[in-house]
């Protein structure tokens, strides 16, 4: 569970000294640090002294949904602030480390198999205008079972993946890729081929809030998708 997830962080009581096991209102934990940070104290920060109960998180989507554009800008520089990216060249494209360094909790967290973070890497010019992009979407907006991908999938006892978070038809976890608080996790994005205008490389980290199988079936819309964030970018030495 994500508290769990939190108990054992570095920001957690597990890696806390026993003068600080009461918390803090008022600190976040360094990196590899010691002091306990509280759920309220990074999603409902003090203001003036007074908590922000607009609790932000990653849920871009559901801010933009109802309007609320200045909390959606919030909850992008909250992912920007928590999540770096490193990159290195491999034999069939590029591995992607991505390291969670200011989420007291694993990324992608809660109901993970309806969460969408995906690594692609974008071929630019000279200009800077997008050229290609490799290991993103597919033509029809989902996001590939192959690709450079995290979050959860939920199966039938067959191993059938279950797309629409049919929890009573789940029976076992098919793929769990969710990088731990403090940790970070490996990604290969294949890449063959970039233009030859290509100028510059750059990998992504993208994030959408809702699945987007799950939200077109919710919603029936079949082009529908949750918004795009952009949760961190590299540009990769060429």
């Amino acid at each position: 569970s994500t508290f769990t997830e939190w108990q054992t962080s570095s920001f957690g009581p597990a890696h806390a000294s026993p003068a600080q096991d009461g918390g803090t209102s008022d600190a976040a934990a360094p990196e590899g640090g010691t002091t306990i940070t509280l759920c309220v104290d990074c999603h409902m920060p003090r203001i003036n002294g007074v908590a922000d109960h607009a609790a932000p998180g990653g849920n871009v989507f559901i801010a933009q949904a109802f309007g609320e554009m200045a909390l959606a800008t919030q909850l992008v520089a909250t992912l920007h602030g928590a999540i770096k990216l490193s990159v290195v060249p491999i034999a069939t494209g590029y591995r992607v480390t991505v390291y969670n360094r200011g989420v007291g909790h694993a990324f992608p967290t809660g109901v993970s198999d309806v969460r969408e973070p995906w690594v692609e890497v974008q071929a630019f010019d000279g200009q800077h205008r997008l050229l290609a992009r490799f290991g993103g979407p597919d033509a029809a907006g989902l996001i590939p079972a192959s690709a450079a991908r995290l979050g959860m999938d939920i199966a039938e006892p067959d191993g059938t993946v279950l797309l629409l978070h049919e929890l009573t038809n789940t029976t076992r976890i098919t793929f769990d890729r969710r990088v731990p608080a403090g940790g970070s996790i490996d990604l290969e994005v294949p890449v063959a081929n970039p233009p030859g205008e290509t100028a510059t490389l750059e990998a992504v980290l993208f994030y959408r809030n809702v699945r987007t199988t799950y939200l077109r079936a919710a919603t029936g819309d079949a082009n529908a998708t949750a918004p795009d964030v952009e949760v961190a970018r590299v540009t990769i030495a060429k």
